[in-house]
């Protein structure tokens, strides 16, 4: 009996949560890496179920935003509207040929009501040696509620 209340005190996911099948939004926010510039993109996720998902994320990053970053990511949503994903992409410059990339990533969205989430968006690229992180703000649309 005691183990049962621990596991519902952990906050385990024993009852299923509503959830939106579909969920696009737009990031802004900054990256570090060699050097420090702005970021402004868009994600859309797919969630399979109440835990597992797929994103694409695009993002416009670089000296006035000229530079590209296109990453494919899996998701695991192991509590509430918290997510975590990896994924392999590649980031594009101007001159300069394409670059792959690995890419993990995490956030929360808080639900502001209608569909409507804001919430934090951190992200680290691995771009042959180099590290990049991203840390932004996204404003997100959830649709298709599943229950």
């Amino acid at each position: 009996m005691k183990v049962l209340i621990l596991i519902a005190a952990m906050g385990l996911p024993v009852l299923a949560e509503e959830f939106h099948r579909h969920h696009v939004s737009a990031l802004f926010g900054a990256n570090h890496g060699a050097h420090t510039s702005g970021v402004a993109g868009g994600d859309y996720l797919f969630r399979f179920d109440e835990h597992f998902g797929a994103a694409f994320t695009y993002e416009h990053t670089g000296h006035h935003l000229r530079d590209g970053v296109g990453v494919g990511s899996f998701t695991v949503h192991p509590w509430k509207q918290s997510w975590a994903g990896a994924g392999l992409g590649w980031e594009t410059r101007p001159g300069e040929p394409t670059q792959r990339l690995f890419r993990l990533s995490g956030g929360y969205a808080v639900p502001l009501g209608h569909g409507l989430t804001l919430g934090p968006d951190l992200a680290a690229d691995f771009i042959g040696r180099h590290r990049v992180y991203v840390i932004g703000v996204a404003f997100g649309f959830g649709f298709h509620k599943v229950e």
